[in-house]
């Protein structure tokens, strides 16, 4: 994230683009090399959970506060941007 943290802080589509790949490749880390043994699976998704919501995107400067989060509002607006993109190819 941090690479492609000043884009990704103005643009949804890089913002869950990213995440996906960050949740992709230790996905198939656990897959290939713990052959989806549960505790891992279980450990990647706490994981996940933590590097989703808090991280250099989603929490401003020097605040741990979840208030602070804007995961749902990058989240909505990347829908949104799918949703309007549908509806106009329909």
């Amino acid at each position: 994230l941090e690479k492609v943290k000043e884009q990704a802080n103005t643009d949804p589509k890089t913002f869950v683009l990213t995440l996906l790949e960050v949740h992709n490749r230790y996905s198939k880390l656990v897959e290939v090399h713990f052959k989806n043994e549960a505790g891992f699976v279980q450990a990647l998704d706490k994981a996940a959970t933590v590097f989703i919501n808090k991280n250099c995107i989603t929490h401003a400067e020097g605040s741990n506060s979840v208030s602070s989060s804007k995961c749902p509002d990058m989240l909505a607006r990347y829908c949104d941007g799918l949703l309007r993109k549908s509806a106009k190819n329909s």
